[in-house]
């Protein structure tokens, strides 16, 4: 049986928030989330000469679909707001910062032909039927901040 690609086994979700004085509240989210499967690159097929020169991109190992899976994820999340009620609206200031631990996701990563610094391809010096394998990080995440205005009428 093959796992779907969009299978995280387990998804953990918490959320809490509390109304402080003076119409104040804070409120943080924390989620975990276990890695997706992916499927693996063929790097023979993918870096040989021939193949590389039709497609231009690495070949999936498609009899190892969706076998090996990325690390898994979390991420904290924090929101401060202040209220102010008028007679018939409200004003909310609100900072949202997402990511506040500045985790980093890390995917599978990127199988690429290696290059000289003029551009061309290089070639693997013990096998010159294939180019040399280049594997670039796959990561991602930041900090987001966001600052917003709500007014109720």
């Amino acid at each position: 049986m093959v796992a779907s690609a969009w299978d995280s086994r387990h998804t953990v979700v918490l959320t809490g928030g509390m109304k402080l004085k003076r119409n104040w509240e804070l409120g943080v989210k924390w989620r975990f989330i276990t890695g997706r499967p992916f499927t693996p690159y063929d790097t023979n097929r993918s870096l040989s000469n021939y193949s590389w020169d039709l497609v231009g991109q690495a070949v999936p190992n498609y009899s190892r679909i969706n076998s090996v899976r990325v690390g898994n994820f979390n991420q904290f999340d924090i929101r401060v707001d202040k209220v102010w009620y008028f007679r018939k609206s409200s004003l909310n200031l609100y900072l949202d910062i997402q990511n506040f631990f500045n985790t980093q996701y890390v995917g599978p990563n990127t199988l690429v032909a290696a290059r000289n610094a003029d551009g061309s391809l290089l070639s693997d010096p013990s096998n010159p039927l294939q180019y040399k394998a280049d594997f670039l990080p796959n990561t991602s995440g930041t900090v987001l901040p966001t600052i917003g205005v709500i007014l109720d009428f």
